[in-house]
């Protein structure tokens, strides 16, 4: 399989729908600017489709086992969703419940089988790098229909949502893996205990229930201030993920995490002390967004790796992003409740998201033993075993210098490079460094009394 056509896949299939997914049905401008007004004022379209689309995470999290049909997932997620956008163009504003309902399943499932490429097959040193360009270009998708909205008919921007999930289909339609369909490596997993699980949800709740209080407190009060608002929240969050897309693979694995926390406790001081000013509010704002960019970052990469580690995308995914927008609603529900009290909103909030910012701070360095204690034990287990036909490798160790032995990821390397993969392929399938390939081939010649690539594939021309 070529894996450098499956980053492709995976860096052009998701910030499409991606985009899609925060312009409409995440209460974006497209539903604001095409969902029937007395409808909207009437029923909680937006909530039904949160519920929906958490549930279905869950369902699919402990339903869905079977990596190898995570294409056909997308697929038929995908054609649905698009069906169900072209049915609101009918001038019946009852489908618009129905449909949002739908958007919540269907999207959730896209995702999920998303997620068993961006686990599965994206190595660890080029995870966060791939995962901080998905978010962005998603972001920009959803700006961009935000500036259409301003000055387009409803209609208009309701048939333009259908652009990125049509580029969608085309990405899928153009990629093909048989080789998801038919490895079973991918289905080789490690049993996930319930109370690992449980923890890793806990920690994803108490960290969103910040969101769910930015959503419902926060934000509004800053859109109503100040103008603009939305593009200074934009410019700040693309503008954290563009340094973390640059910088984050050389900083330690649990900073992002670290410093978000930090900067979402300064927020809420911030918001407790200085609210009342807008030069507050703008602070606050600020620190906030830059906080859940790298939340937002460290959620996906840290649960890549996890779904690698265990083999288990579906179920990691669907429980922990449940965990998310349960966290999400709530704080939202939560946040509703202090603005109708009216009593001490900015320390009730503040001391209601400090709680979640201590659970984060107690399961963080477990977390990171838990990952250090396993990584090195499962990528050993989980390498792929290539072979050759009949021998040809012992037949090949004959020509090895005296004395000379290839230990087994030797063996491995020489396998690769004789099918014709590139350092670069290599590298990735076995989850190491270029550099590391580079090393391993230096020994390997070394070896065989030899300096090129070229020298190796006409030893085992010799013998074939």
């Amino acid at each position: 399989m070529d894996l450098s056509k499956v980053r492709r896949f995976v860096l052009l299939s998701k910030p499409l729908y991606f985009g899609w997914l925060l312009a409409f049905p995440y209460y974006g401008p497209v539903f604001n600017a095409a969902a029937p007004a007395a409808l909207v004022a009437e029923h909680s379209l937006f909530l039904l489709f949160a519920l929906v689309h958490g549930l279905t995470y869950l369902l699919g999290g402990l339903i869905i086992k079977n990596p190898r049909a995570a294409l056909r997932i997308m697929l038929i997620s995908l054609i649905a969703t698009v069906i169900t956008n072209a049915i609101l163009f009918l001038p019946y504003d009852f489908l618009w419940i129905p449909a949002m309902a739908l958007f919540g399943v269907f999207s959730s499932l896209y995702v999920l089988g998303w997620c068993c490429f961006y686990s599965l097959f994206i190595p660890n040193n080029g995870r966060l790098k791939l995962m901080a360009a998905v978010i962005i270009w998603g972001n920009v998708v959803f700006v961009v229909f935000n500036l259409l909205s301003s000055f387009l008919h409803a209609q208009a921007v309701l048939a333009l949502a259908l652009l990125p999930l049509i580029g969608a289909g085309v990405v899928l339609n153009g990629f093909k893996f048989p080789y998801l369909q038919t490895s079973k490596e991918i289905e080789k997993k490690v049993p996930v205990s319930r109370p690992f699980l449980a923890i890793i949800c806990l920690f994803v709740f108490a960290l969103y229930l910040n969101g769910g209080l930015m959503f419902k407190i926060i934000l509004p009060s800053l859109d109503a201030q100040v103008p603009f608002a939305f593009y200074y929240r934009f410019i700040l969050y693309i503008l954290v993920l563009m340094i973390m897309y640059v910088y984050g693979e050389q900083l330690q694995r649990f900073f992002p995490i670290y410093m978000a926390v930090a900067l979402l406790g300064l927020a809420f001081v911030s918001f407790a002390l200085l609210s009342e000013l807008v030069a507050g509010f703008i602070m606050t704002v600020g620190l906030l967004e830059a906080a859940f960019a790298m939340l937002d970052l460290f959620l996906w990469v840290g649960l890549g790796s996890l779904a690698f580690l265990y083999k288990a995308p579906f179920k990691l995914f669907g429980l922990a992003i449940a965990a998310n927008l349960a966290g999400i609603i709530l704080g939202d529900l939560f946040g509703g409740i202090l603005l109708q009290s009216g009593e001490s909103i900015r320390l009730m909030t503040a001391i209601f998201a400090s709680l979640s910012i201590f659970i984060v701070f107690l399961v963080v360095p477990w977390l990171g033993r838990e990952i250090d204690d396993r990584l090195p034990k499962m990528l050993e287990g989980s390498a792929f075993q290539y072979s050759l036909p009949g021998g040809v490798l012992e037949n090949m160790e004959a020509h090895l210098m005296p004395g000379e032995k290839l230990t087994p990821r030797e063996l491995e390397i020489t396998t690769l490079i004789i099918k014709g993969y590139t350092n670069k392929d290599i590298a990735t399938k076995l989850f190491v460094s270029p550099n590391t390939v580079k090393t391993h081939l230096k020994n390997i010649y070394n070896k065989f009394g030899i300096s090129k690539k070229k020298e190796l594939i006409k030893l085992y021309s010799k013998d074939h």
